[in-house]
């Protein structure tokens, strides 16, 4: 199973436990995923919320500028939600091709929890009220959602703590998917070793038997 369907199981989940927080965290490891496997798309987000970025930028340079503004930014925020759940029909997750509305608008909502200030929060439609007007049912958040929305109230979660954990999230992928890069080099790599050392052994096996077929005739001659 791959990482990305993981963690996009581990975001479903999340919302149908109406844990908002791991939710959330498992959108933006899903992004980290993205960053380094469907780039341009990524890249794509960030232009169309008026963010000047190129595919050229390092890993680094684009979680930044995505962390960075995203709570500033109530369509960056369902863009993200969006380019997850579009990259898991293409990794066809659930064997659905169409993408999963519900889904869309609870990962929104996650990412809106997890970074708007206080002061938007509190201005902000209610998560359940948003969801079940929008999808037609609410989400039963359960006593962690609850907790998560009650600590956001009173402001003890600040901008700053979401966005390093979103960082933290992003990056911790994006260094697996690396490292997983470099691996597959390696064996790639020590693939072609093998091949090339095995290809040598026959070429000189076959000189080898000329040589000796080779001498052995020039001795019948003599």
């Amino acid at each position: 199973m791959l990482i990305e369907d993981i963690l996009y199981s581990n975001f479903t989940d999340s919302v149908d436990k109406g844990d908002l927080q791991n939710a959330n965290k498992a959108l933006m490891q899903s992004l980290g995923v993205i960053i380094v496997k469907d780039r341009e798309n990524f890249v794509h987000l960030l232009n169309e919320c008026d963010i000047d970025a190129d595919t050229k930028m390092s890993d680094r340079q684009l979680i930044d500028l995505f962390v960075d503004n995203v709570a500033e930014d109530p369509e960056m925020m369902l863009g993200a939600s969006i380019l997850v759940n579009c990259y898991n029909k293409k990794s066809n997750f659930d064997g659905d091709d169409s993408l999963n509305d519900r889904y869309v608008k609870a990962g929104y909502v996650a990412i809106c929890d997890s970074f708007s200030p206080e002061e938007q929060y509190s201005n902000a439609i209610d998560p359940v009220t948003a969801i079940a007007e929008t999808v037609g049912k609410g989400i039963d958040l359960g006593s962690k959602g609850l907790e998560g929305r009650q600590k956001k109230k009173y402001g003890l979660q600040d901008a700053a703590i979401a966005k390093n954990q979103a960082r933290d999230a992003m990056k911790q992928q994006v260094i697996a998917q690396r490292e997983q890069e470099l691996e597959v080099k390696k064996q790639r790599e020590a693939d072609q070793n093998k091949n090339s050392r095995t290809a040598l052994i026959v070429v000189g096996a076959v000189v080898g038997v000329a040589l000796l077929a080779f001498i052995a005739y020039k001795m019948k001659k003599k």
